[in-house]
């Protein structure tokens, strides 16, 4: 089997133009299409879906999984647009399922790569996403700062993919997943929330010598977990950001209040070789208007039809990108034409350049499904 690692993002802002042709998903509609990474690989695929004013939720599955357990990859409760990362096995014939539940929507896809057969593990034998936590059913809601540990399937080592949803927060806060042998987590996050949000998106952390991950959450405000495992890389496939394998924050603009511009460009060294993949989570903040952006190799000089986040005033909207390392050892975010925003990154891990395999030869997205054309 293949398996497949894929961003959805919900709509409201402005989303890149469209490339490919389709019609709109409506109630439980099931969308398949066809990805560049070979047999049994990992495809690294971004997912937007476009929502009208229903909520709903959606899940990304082989194409051999009919009728798939309970998880999700996105959610969405108004209009808007929220990318995410989300995993799946890609079936025999190399397809890649969404299946949408509730609300009519649009769907973009952004095919950026693949993860090689002998670098992961899936969540579960058929690759579907397993729901390992969800703190609504007895009640216990997340309080301010709080730690929740919980297994997933791998070695001590290996990294978990992970999509976490914080819901029914009591306020404004954020959250990150770590390894569970990680006693104080650093200044990062991998989720932001606050009262009426439902905003997903994927985290990566090592597991700990007793096999779990852990969810940290801020010092703000009480909130309720979904973590749904994706799929886990192997520990020889990867280098972790830090020595603890803790998210490092590599750019914070508000620091030295230099927002990024319109078609505005920013660089950074990540850790890694030249051609290995960077994952890094993206957060847009205190946009001047509605936007889009994406994540690419610096050898890279344009930007393709693709996008990782984005962003309107008042959006705390961040995903995960993945884009190789350019000759220089840097990756660079590429702002759309159309409003100003600041930007906080957090790394959280690098694929080696042997386990990954992008989906152009450049490394660049490629947009392979746009439900807003034909």
């Amino acid at each position: 089997m293949k398996s497949a690692v894929v961003a959805l993002t919900l709509v409201g802002v402005t989303i890149a133009p469209a490339s490919t042709s389709g019609t709109p998903l409506s109630g439980a509609d099931r969308r398949c299409f066809q990805v560049s990474g070979p047999d049994d690989s990992l495809a690294l695929v971004n997912l937007t879906p476009i929502s009208g004013p229903g909520a709903g939720h959606g899940l990304l599955v082989s194409a051999d999984v009919v009728d798939p357990a309970p998880a999700s990859n996105v959610n969405f409760v108004r209009p808007g647009v929220d990318p995410n990362l989300a995993a799946s096995v890609v079936g025999a014939d190399g397809g890649l399922c969404y299946r949408n539940w509730l609300g009519d929507i649009d769907l973009v896809v952004d095919d950026l790569g693949s993860v090689v057969a002998d670098a992961y593990t899936t969540a579960t034998p058929n690759g579907e996403p397993l729901r390992v936590l969800d703190t609504r059913i007895d009640g216990d809601a997340m309080t301010p700062r709080q730690r929740r540990c919980f297994t997933v399937a791998g070695r001590p080592g290996d990294a978990a993919l992970v999509n976490l949803t914080p819901v029914a927060a009591l306020g404004a806060g954020h959250g990150q997943l770590v390894s569970s042998d990680v006693a104080e987590p650093p200044v990062a996050s991998n989720v932001n929330f606050a009262l009426f949000t439902v905003d997903p998106n994927v985290a990566i952390a090592p597991l700990g010598a007793d096999g779990k991950v852990c969810f940290v959450n801020s010092e703000y405000a009480a909130v309720h977990l979904v973590a749904d495992h994706l799929a886990t890389i192997h520990a020889e496939s990867f280098s972790p950001a830090t020595a603890a394998g803790t998210p490092h924050r590599t750019i914070d603009t508000r620091a030295d209040d230099a927002p990024i511009g319109p078609d505005g460009r920013l660089c950074f060294a990540v850790a890694g070789r030249p051609g290995d993949a960077a994952l890094v989570n993206l957060t847009p903040v205190e946009a001047l208007g509605p936007g889009h952006a994406q994540l690419v190799s610096s050898d890279i000089i344009g930007a393709p039809l693709a996008s990782h986040v984005n962003f309107a005033p008042g959006s705390v909207d961040p995903n995960v990108a993945i884009a190789p390392l350019g000759a220089d050892g840097e990756v660079c975010f590429v702002n759309s034409e159309h409003s100003t925003v600041h930007l906080v990154v957090d790394h959280l891990a690098t694929l080696r350049a042997e386990a990954y395999v992008s989906a152009t030869e450049d490394g660049t997205a490629a947009r392979v499904v746009d439900t807003r054309e034909g």
